[in-house]
């Protein structure tokens, strides 16, 4: 019974089962109770408080307030101390205490909803506490709009989005049909309102960002609210230097010294969209200079997303058309900096807000520096080099100034031969393993000595098997192998490594001559009676290749590559 004051009985009556008639009634007993007071003060329940908008109110909390002594005799209300200690939210009334009374006032002349305060009583040792529930009676309240989650948007540009505003609109003294609203924004009919069926179209054709502004209007009052709309022209699209997590793309920069090309290998990390394509673009700076000499753009094959891309960074000159921007490897303080341009499925663009740089600061390690790997790759690169220098050469006209080209070849048999002069290192030749001094005389004279050698072996292997062939009635000419795609140079990881290029033709068996149509082979007519006298073979010219094509040296080939793969590089793009 809720513990009530003063003395209480509970009566009890036992029955056992037996008769008991004859005594008149069955056994009963009662017990008394004497209940005291605690000393902690007592709340009755407090009213709800009503209050209409642009108002206040004063409410007092002595009538339900009781409090006694440790013995259960009456005090005095008066004397308790009460505090609030907790608002369900304070955007609707401001609340205070004045002694034993509650002031409320509404934050402003149209506000509504309701605010539930906790209250405390004490005596100074013992405390109770009590709920004051207070209401905002609307009138004439203007419609609102539940803006939560809508307050800042993006949106990409010329992309439409529509929003229901009578979804999410309340008028608390009139029907939402009534209510009227008006939207306008900084950008002139980019924010539109249907009132049929109270819908809200954004559709901007400038990016940046833009503010709509939203009325909602009745009878008696308006509210207004804005939207902040970021519209873009491209979401943005982070590249890291190591799959951490901060970049859609990741890219591992390898040989970044002083003197040699980098190479990047680029990967999309675990976080990336569903792209449809990727394009990169590569600069080539320096910071002492403060200039940037070189520019290469690459579509990346998008079939490779698994595996990525990699990519020898010899990157073409902006102001000599077909020459490189380091003609001789990348130099103090130079940097390479990347930007990509992306589309997902969706159509979205991406695009790097900032470009990613690497700069080149160390000199290339001396081969015994090097480990196994490295120094061969050294090895074989500096063998493309040198051939690739010698025919510069060879095709020199009369008369032009090749000494930066004789320059550039002595330094590259010098650190040709210091590195075969590692215990470690195949050279193809024994004679220019060892060196013989700082001209490269020796060296020069052993590797045009091999190209005499294998262009000998190629014209008497070429001259027997037209003889052969001839008199088994086939054909002399053929259109020889298709170049499958997978197989063209470009694709070739070893030639286009960074330590790569030529070396197969050095280290690996003699291939089968292969028969080229802009090369016309002599005939040779079959002697009836004697075998042919041998004659003395002359060395032969290493050929230049067929011309280039208008579009220029493939990507990602050398000219190394262009001299011998060339012609079937062009019969396989004539299918």
């Amino acid at each position: 019974q809720g513990c009530p004051l003063g003395q209480q009985g509970i009566e009890i009556s036992m029955d056992d089962g037996a008769d008991y008639s004859s005594q008149g009634q069955l056994p009963y007993g009662t017990l008394l109770f004497n209940v005291l007071e605690n000393g902690q003060p007592r709340w009755q329940a407090l009213p709800t408080q009503i209050v209409d908008e642009a108002s206040m109110d004063v409410f007092s909390l002595l009538p339900y307030l009781s409090d006694t002594d440790d013995v259960g005799n009456s005090v005095s209300a008066s004397t308790l101390e009460i505090e609030i200690i907790g608002l369900s939210n304070n955007d609707v009334f401001d609340v205070s205490l004045d002694g034993t009374n509650v002031v409320f006032q509404t934050v402003d002349d149209d506000v509504n909803g309701e605010v539930l305060v906790t209250l405390r009583a004490s005596d100074g040792e013992q405390f109770a506490d009590q709920d004051l529930l207070i209401k905002v009676n609307p009138i004439n309240d203007a419609p609102r709009l539940d803006l939560t989650g809508l307050e800042e948007i993006s949106l990409k540009i010329e992309t439409q989005r529509t929003i229901s505003l009578m979804a999410i609109l309340t008028d608390v003294d009139n029907p939402d049909s009534e209510a009227f609203m008006t939207v306008t924004s900084d950008e002139q009919g980019a924010a539109k309102y249907n009132p049929i069926d109270g819908t809200m179209t954004l559709n901007f054709k400038k990016s940046g960002t833009h503010i709509v502004t939203i009325t909602t209007i009745d009878q008696y009052d308006q509210n207004t609210y804005t939207m902040t709309v970021n519209v873009f022209d491209s979401l943005p699209l982070f590249i890291a230097k190591e799959n951490d997590g901060s970049g859609q793309i990741y890219v591992e920069m390898q040989d970044t010294y002083i003197g040699q090309y980098p190479t990047a290998n680029i990967f999309l990390s675990d976080s990336a969209p569903s792209f449809v394509s990727i394009t990169t673009t590569w600069n080539i700076c320096n910071d002492e200079t403060g200039t940037c000499d070189g520019l290469f753009e690459e579509e990346l094959d998008y079939s490779r997303s698994m595996v990525g891309w990699s990519t020898v960074l010899d990157i073409p000159s902006i102001f000599m058309e077909g020459e490189l921007a380091r003609p001789s490897g990348s130099v103090y303080k130079d940097y390479y900096q990347i930007t990509a341009h992306a589309i997902d499925t969706n159509g979205d663009d991406y695009k790097t807000l900032m470009g990613v740089k690497w700069y080149v600061l160390e000199q290339m390690p001396t081969p015994a520096e090097m480990d196994n790997e490295m120094l061969q790759s050294h090895i074989d690169s500096l063998t493309a080099e040198i051939a690739a220098l010698k025919i510069q050469l060879e095709q020199a006209e009369d008369g032009e100034d090749m000494t930066s080209v004789e320059d550039l070849l002595d330094d590259k048999e010098n650190s040709y031969s210091d590195a075969c002069a590692d215990p470690r290192s195949s050279c193809p030749v024994e004679g220019v393993q060892s060196g013989s001094g700082g001209d490269g005389t020796e060296s020069s004279g052993n590797l045009m000595l091999i190209l005499a050698i294998v262009g000998g072996v190629l014209f008497l292997a070429l001259g027997v098997g037209l003889l052969m062939r001839r008199n088994d009635g086939e054909k002399v000419f053929d259109n020889g192998p298709v170049w499958q795609d997978g197989a063209l140079p470009i694709h070739d990881t070893v030639a286009n490594s960074m330590y790569g290029g030529a070396a197969p033709l050095f280290q690996q068996q003699m291939p089968q001559p292969v028969v080229q149509q802009q090369m016309p082979l002599p005939y040779i007519q079959p002697m009836p009676v004697a075998q042919p006298i041998p004659q003395p073979m002359p060395v032969p010219q290493v050929p230049a290749g067929p011309p280039l094509p208008v579009t220029g040296l493939p990507a990602g080939w050398t000219m190394e590559q262009w001299q011998y793969y060339g012609q079937q590089y062009l019969d396989t793009i004539q299918y």
